[in-house]
């Protein structure tokens, strides 16, 4: 779990311990100024905050409803994700949530996402956002995450968006304010100032965009029939509170107390596959892997070159769709003239 490392790593890092700079090479190579305080200030924070930790399938679960907002970037879109978030409560003032954004990535690339630049799937680890509600001027957002290789990365930097005097933010009024011992970092690696933009710029996108799943889920949360199903747990295992107290580590047993697990039901698990196969379906059209769903064909006349005219006596064509294909219910139709049931199209 994303939250659990971070106050492992950082507690670590706030105790003066010794660590190898292949273990925290931010640690390493920065003063410890800036990035005491700013890590510090995370334990804190992500100390009373509200925990929710998203399974996989819920992950995707909370990005079906957010996609349907943002599948565009037309003003119409962007206004309507700027009024949901505006509409969406958070549980708290301090809100932790994070997934595997490996695999929400996954998921994504197989409903016909493309990866930003030259990213891999690999290269992906956790992610977790964690957002500050308590000032009552700004909302501040800030992006943690790790690699490939499961290593944790300091954030360059968080988002602050303006709210209005109601408490609603405004999104088009949004502010990236950069933590100092990562530019401190940026510096001492060597990184020429068109990959520091590159990274501050891709972080961004991340707060801005992908934080609307978060609000997707606090939405569902808020729902009373919403297909998700809630285990509260402690943090901590037994074993893992005895080993923090034997050898002294604080931080860990006084930062971490309980968190939210948020699974899928059946219900959601229908949603998914009703909407996994309803993609499906469209793509075997564009594609023209589909033959036409079953229709009535009237009698009509067949001309050929030759001269030769015959008559097509009436009949259906094409087949059933499947059950698992969405359709669209309609009224019934008047039987026709001739007395036959002509209310055999699906109205897909």
């Amino acid at each position: 779990m994303l939250f659990k490392k971070i106050v492992a790593n950082y507690g670590r890092s706030l105790s003066g311990a010794f660590i190898r700079p292949e273990d925290d090479i931010i640690h390493a190579v920065t003063s410890p100024e800036a990035r005491n305080a700013f890590r510090q200030q995370a334990v804190d924070d992500i100390s009373a905050a509200k925990i929710y930790l998203l399974d996989p399938r819920a992950a995707v679960y909370a990005d079906s409803f957010r996609e349907e907002m943002q599948g565009g970037l037309s003003e119409k879109v962007a206004g309507t994700v700027e009024a949901f978030v505006r509409e969406v409560e958070l549980p708290a003032g301090l809100v932790w949530m994070e997934y595997d954004h490996a695999a929400l990535m996954s998921a994504r690339l197989k409903r016909g996402h493309v990866l930003p630049g030259d990213y891999r799937v690999d290269e992906f680890g956790e992610r977790g956002f964690l957002f500050d509600n308590r000032h009552p001027d700004v909302l501040k957002i800030t992006v943690f995450r790790t690699d490939g290789r499961g290593k944790l990365i300091d954030p360059f930097s968080h988002v602050t968006l303006t709210k209005d005097p109601d408490g609603k933010v405004v999104g088009d009024q949004c502010k990236v304010e950069l933590h100092e011992h990562m530019s401190e970092f940026m510096v001492k690696s060597g990184a020429q100032p068109g990959d520091m933009r590159e990274w501050i710029d891709q972080e961004t996108a991340d707060a801005t965009y992908d934080m609307v799943l978060a609000y997707a889920l606090f939405a569902l949360i808020a729902s009373r029939e919403n297909g998700l199903v809630y285990e509260e747990r402690e943090s901590l295992t037994p074993k893992e509170a005895k080993t923090a107290r034997k050898f002294g580590k604080a931080w860990i047993t006084d930062a971490l107390r309980s968190h939210v697990t948020i699974r899928i039901g059946p219900e959601a698990e229908a949603h998914l596959s009703e909407r996994a196969a309803r993609r499906q379906h469209e793509r075997d059209i564009q594609e023209g892997r589909l033959p036409p769903v079953r229709h009535w064909v009237t009698e009509h006349e067949r001309h050929y070159r030759n001269g030769k005219v015959v008559l097509i006596p009436g009949h259906y064509r094409g087949i059933e769709p499947g059950i698992e294909v969405p359709t669209r219910v309609k009224g019934p139709r008047p039987a026709a003239a001739d007395g036959r049931d002509d209310d055999l199209s699906p109205g897909i």
